[in-house]
């Protein structure tokens, strides 16, 4: 992302992290298998120089997808390290 959020993004309200801000927004959609579509964009906090504070911190994201045999864990990183795991297996 460039930083810069269209109007589609104005109407979601973020959670507040201590060094980022989370936007979710599920987009109703009758064609989809499952309904619609969980949009997540996940904006570092950065400093005066465009570094982020503590890259070692991470968004943790946790779900269940395929009526419930697809278990995931996803890590996003403030390095923009994106880190997964499906039913306990890296992917």
């Amino acid at each position: 992302m460039d930083g810069i959020f269209d109007t589609n993004w104005g109407c979601v309200s973020p959670v507040i992290g201590r060094y980022t801000q989370c936007y979710l927004d599920f987009v109703p959609d009758p064609a989809s298998p499952t309904g619609g579509y969980l949009y997540i964009l996940n904006a570092w906090m950065v400093d005066d120089s465009g570094t982020v504070e503590n890259p070692d911190c991470y968004n943790l994201f946790q779900t269940v997808t395929g009526s419930g045999s697809e278990r995931w864990v996803i890590k996003v990183y403030g390095d923009q390290t994106v880190w997964v795991e499906k039913n306990g297996v890296v992917v």
